[in-house]
């Protein structure tokens, strides 16, 4: 039967602590601001220069 509340408290907590975190997340935030994209091939062509991030928009908005 113990086990069982631990169980839940657990399983509670760990909701409540990632709900908190997303939370925190607003479309409005510039998420890559500075973000940088590096990558390594030995395939021409498939450098960092060519990457696609789909999703952002021309204003930086979501």
């Amino acid at each position: 039967m113990v086990a069982i509340y631990v169980t839940l408290f657990l399983i509670v907590c760990a909701n409540v602590i990632n709900s908190q975190y997303y939370n925190e997340y607003e479309c409005n935030n510039a998420l890559l601001e500075r973000a940088q994209l590096s990558a390594t091939s030995s395939m021409s062509g498939r450098g960092p220069e060519n990457a696609i991030l789909y999703g952002i928009l021309p204003n930086g908005h979501c």
